[in-house]
C-alpha cells in the first residue's frame, strides 16, 4: 500500500515539528531579554523566525505535493525527500511511538538500525492504516520467534 504525503500534511507536520523547538528559543528569548537588551533580544528571534521561514519556503517549492513517501507491500520503502530507506520485512524488528513532543514513528530494522518520520506526516486515515499494518507485521514477527 503506498501512502503520499498531501501538501497540507507536509506544511502541517512542519509546523508541529517547529512547534516544540519555537518554545524553546521563545524561553531562550525571555532570557536574552532578560540579559541583553530589547533590541538585541528581539532581533535574535526574528533572525530564526526568518531562517526557519526561508528553509520551509524553499522546502516546500522543491515538493509541492509533499516531500514524504511511504510504501508497505513485499517490503519496507520510505523516502524523506532524497534519502530512501527501503528493507525487506525479514530485517523488521518492530515499531514505537515516541512518547516526548513533537511524536515519531519509530521504525526498528536489521538495516538502518532505526528509521523515524513524524507522526502527523501523514492524515489521520493514512496514520491509521500504516499502524495497522505495522501491528500486523510486529504480530507476525513475533509468532515467528
Amino acid at each position: 500500500m503506498k501512502f503520499e504525503q498531501s501538501r497540507f500534511q507536509d506544511v502541517f507536520s512542519r509546523g508541529y515539528e517547529f512547534l516544540i523547538p519555537a518554545i524553546i528559543w521563545a524561553i531562550c528569548s525571555l532570557i536574552a531579554f532578560v540579559l541583553f537588551s530589547v533590541v538585541e533580544s528581539l532581533f535574535l528571534v526574528l533572525i530564526v523566525i526568518f531562517a526557519w521561514s526561508v528553509k520551509t519556503f524553499f522546502e516546500l517549492r522543491k515538493y509541492p505535493n509533499g516531500s514524504k513517501t511511504l510504501v508497505l507491500d513485499s517490503e519496507f520503502f520510505f523516502k524523506d525527500k532524497d534519502v530512501v530507506t527501503r528493507f525487506s520485512w525479514d530485517d523488521f524488528q518492530g515499531f514505537e511511538i515516541t512518547k516526548r513532543s513533537p511524536h515519531k514513528i519509530v521504525i526498528k530494522n536489521n538495516i538502518y538500525g532505526k528509521t523515524a518520520f513524524g507522526y502527523y506526516d501523514f492524515s489521520v486515515e493514512q496514520r491509521a492504516k500504516i499502524l495497522d499494518i505495522l501491528s500486523e507485521k510486529s504480530a507476525q514477527k513475533a509468532e515467528l520467534m
